[in-house]
């Protein structure tokens, strides 16, 4: 086998820090607000996906730079899931975005205290103070189902869902929200960054019998370009969605010029696939 062709990501990292210049006053304003609990969680959910979508893609432009590319892929993960969280969400009424995501955060924050009590046991949890908060969330696992039950079966989650009492699935509201496709390639791809991949760990592998080298760099410039290229278009998306919502009650609108054109540059680059043929020569 023989490393994917020599990717020249220097042109496409540069593209991708232009638009987090034009991007960047608009995200500090957006992460500037004053909040009272009257006004909900969605925006602060909505704005914090921004945040966290933008810190992370300059966390990957700064690894691409370092030769650090392939540590940024996992990122995109996250980022996937974001975007067709925060379009399903606000494709719902307040209320019940309101409603979906109290009880997301209730039930992930029941599942940590579990898992940690599990582990440390219930004398780390009384030492850290933290049983209180555990027995009170355990008192609601009845309730959190209901809630789940009540969503899935106002939001036509199916039946499965409804029945399990459960949050419903990436890939659920991916098909609500049109993005079925995105999801297919995307989520498929970056989910080899998160879990355990022969595959992936192969891309690593390369040579032939008797002379081979395992690195990162191997497939270095590959990860560099997919990171970058996937995560702009996530970051850009999510941003065009979200900023429908909250444009109007801040004080920096979006430069779409500047925008534009760093996207353009970003496009010229081409997309990146999720699989390439130098890494299946070893298949011949």
């Amino acid at each position: 086998m023989s490393p994917p062709a020599e990717m020249n990501v220097d042109v496409l990292s540069a593209s991708v820090r232009k638009l987090l210049d034009a991007t960047e006053p608009f995200v500090d304003a957006a992460t500037r607000l004053k909040w009272k609990a009257v006004d909900g969680f969605l925006p602060l959910i909505l704005r914090a996906t921004v945040r966290r979508q933008f810190d992370c893609l300059a966390s990957t432009v700064e690894l691409v730079n370092v030769s650090r590319g392939y540590a940024a892929a996992p990122l995109l993960r996250p980022a996937c899931e974001e975007f067709i969280w925060t379009k399903y969400l606000m494709k719902l009424k307040r209320e019940t975005a309101e409603r979906l995501i109290k009880a997301v955060a209730q039930s992930e924050l029941l599942a940590s205290l579990e898992a940690q009590d599990t582990y440390a046991g219930r004398k780390v949890s009384n030492q850290l103070g933290l049983t209180k908060y555990l027995t009170s969330m355990q008192r609601r696992t009845d309730h959190l189902r209901s809630e789940f039950r009540s969503l899935g079966n106002e939001l036509d989650w199916g039946k499965r869902e409804v029945e399990a009492g459960r949050p419903p699935t990436v890939k659920l509201l991916a098909n609500k929200t049109g993005e079925t496709k995105l999801y297919n390639l995307l989520y498929h791809a970056s989910s080899r960054f998160v879990h355990f991949s022969p595959s992936e760990l192969l891309r690593r592998t390369w040579g032939k019998a008797g002379d081979v080298s395992i690195h990162s760099t191997n497939f270095g410039k590959y990860w560099a370009a997919f990171a970058l290229h996937w995560g702009a278009y996530v970051f850009s998306h999510t941003v065009g969605n979200i900023a429908e919502v909250i444009e109007d009650s801040i004080d920096h609108q979006i430069d779409s010029n500047s925008v534009l054109s760093a996207a353009e540059a970003i496009g010229s680059f081409g997309v990146v696939p999720i699989v390439t043929a130098e890494e299946l020569a070893w298949e011949r």
